[in-house]
């Protein structure tokens, strides 16, 4: 496969993961969102807001680390050579598994919180 075939391949891959990342960020902040008005406006008196504190946390996590990698990504879609041996592509697992964890935890202590708090009351 020559080098043009190659950065077109490349050059899909990270058109591909930037609109996943950024998906994640709307959700993220979708989430945000939901949190702070489930916290302040469902509940009267909410329980275990703690959970409320840690899914804002790793929403805030998620958004943060997408954008960053989004960067990443759009500087890294620049250069001629996007990947150009496997060191280089190590760059991009940590914000991305920062993404995809913040992403999880928000969603599961979400729950987690309402939950709790509709059964309670």
């Amino acid at each position: 496969m020559n080098s043009e075939a190659q950065r077109g391949i490349d050059l899909e891959h990270v058109k591909l993961m930037i609109d996943v990342l950024r998906h994640m960020s709307v959700l993220s902040f979708l989430g945000l969102v939901l949190t702070a008005n489930l916290a302040i406006k469902l509940f009267e008196e909410p329980q275990y807001k703690f959970c409320a504190f840690i899914s804002i946390f790793a929403f805030f996590v998620c958004i943060v680390s997408s954008i960053l990698s989004q960067f990443r990504h759009v500087d890294a879609s620049l250069n001629p050579i996007i990947y150009g041996s496997r060191t280089e592509s190590h760059k991009f697992r940590l914000p991305i598994a920062l993404s995809i964890a913040g992403l999880l935890f928000g969603v599961i202590f979400l729950a987690a919180f309402v939950i709790i708090n509709w059964f309670s009351s």
